[in-house]
């Protein structure tokens, strides 16, 4: 009966955070469809307790990690479970619902649940960065079309870490933005925080801020180049960004596969770890020297954020899910191509919308480079793709487009 109580309150709490952003949140502009989408991932977390339409891998993935904190707060040794990827993640809010005095299958629900409200804070920062790159608010049916994305739902209802790193990293990119305008001390230091966060869950997603801060340095520099102070400024921020970044993804990679992630060894073997499965993709293409890169990183790229492809879709041994994703995908594919092809002039003069684009170029090049699966791929440019459709469905209802 206790457990029941605990799971009733959690749960209720939980619900009644996302139904409160909802009414707060731009004094409820988007509340009906913050409403609509959390209702929608709800009913997909009931749909799939009973059909199991959604991989159970991260069950596999995780639940040993929260049974390790569930031991290591039992014994006091707290301190050792500390770490990065999955044990930061746990030390968020996973472990802590986990070791609440409820059944371990009340407790993933929790964490469900928990995940389908951090999915729906995802508003914020697309919002923000749909003002400060076009200067407007998102439209309602572009908010429902990126909280419902089909390829987002289902990594928001379960209990892996996708959903908060996705909003960490675009919440840094937003925090980035209001540094470069405000040159405050507390926007620093909460962009420093928001790219902090997102490290430690995800090593290789520093390359989002990374690439995006130095982008946006180096276009606002140009744009200015009569103000020396301003120059100076961003140059000595500029080296900064770029020497901890490097250093601490270097350290970092180094400390746990024992490689250089610049060396060509690197880049081979963490793609061939990834080649495996029916929606493995390029198996036997790999560079043999820095040269080769010239052709295999932009082909990465592509594959990266557009597979899996048709063609793998068409095999007869495609899995209804690579179905579904590839039409899904190329659908993704063709907004992009229409919307672009629309709004070149437009393009090229927004100073604000060539950062964002050439960040995404630089990141699906990086993370692109070492995956050769369409699984991992999709999850990984999970960032990306918001983004993209944030852009495309904005310029595609340019009223002088």
């Amino acid at each position: 009966m206790y457990s029941v109580l605990v799971f009733t309150l959690v749960s209720s709490l939980l619900l009644a955070v996302g139904i409160l952003f909802a009414v707060v949140y731009r004094a409820g502009a988007y509340r009906r469809v913050i409403l609509v989408s959390m209702l929608a991932k709800l009913s997909t977390i009931l749909l799939n307790s009973r059909l199991n339409l959604i991989s159970k891998a991260d069950l596999s993935d995780y639940l040993p990690h929260f049974l390790q904190f569930h031991d290591a707060l039992v014994t006091g040794s707290l301190v050792d479970f500390i770490g990065i990827h999955v044990s930061a993640y746990t030390l968020f809010y996973p472990g802590w619902l986990f070791a609440l005095p409820v059944s371990t299958g009340d407790a993933i629900l929790m964490i469900r649940l928990a995940n389908t409200v951090v999915s729906v804070f995802l508003l914020y920062p697309l919002n923000e960065l749909s003002k400060d790159v076009f200067g407007t608010d998102l439209d309602r049916w572009q908010a429902l079309l990126l909280l419902t994305w089909p390829s987002y739902v289902p990594f928001t209802i379960t209990i892996g870490r996708t959903q908060l790193s996705v909003f960490l990293v675009l919440l840094s990119l937003v925090l980035i933005n209001r540094f470069m305008r405000e040159r405050s001390i507390s926007s620093i230091g909460l962009a420093i925080s928001a790219v902090s966060l997102s490290t430690i869950l995800r090593i290789h997603y520093i390359v989002f801020p990374a690439s995006y801060a130095l982008l946006a340095i180096v276009i606002n520099t140009r744009s200015r180049l009569d103000n020396r102070e301003f120059i100076y400024f961003n140059m000595i921020s500029s080296t900064i960004l770029g020497t901890v970044s490097l250093a601490t993804y270097s350290y970092l990679v180094k400390l746990y596969t024992g490689q250089t992630p610049s060396s060509i060894d690197f880049i081979i073997n963490s793609a061939r770890v990834t080649a495996t499965g029916g929606s493995a993709y390029l198996t036997s293409l790999y560079p043999s020297g820095y040269i080769d890169l010239v052709w295999y990183l932009p082909l990465q790229g592509f594959y990266f954020l557009f597979s899996p492809m048709p063609w793998q879709a068409l095999h007869p041994s495609a899995s209804a899910i690579l179905v579904v994703t590839a039409v899904e995908t190329w659908m993704f594919l063709g907004l992009i191509i229409i919307s672009f092809g629309r709004n070149m002039g437009y393009i090229r003069t927004n100073k604000r919308l060539l950062t964002l684009l050439a960040m995404v170029f630089l990141v699906s090049v990086g993370l692109g480079a070492g995956v050769k699966n369409a699984g991992g791929a999709h999850r990984w440019r999970m960032p990306l793709q918001l983004l993209l459709i944030l852009i495309s469905t904005t310029l595609l209802t340019r009223s002088d487009g």
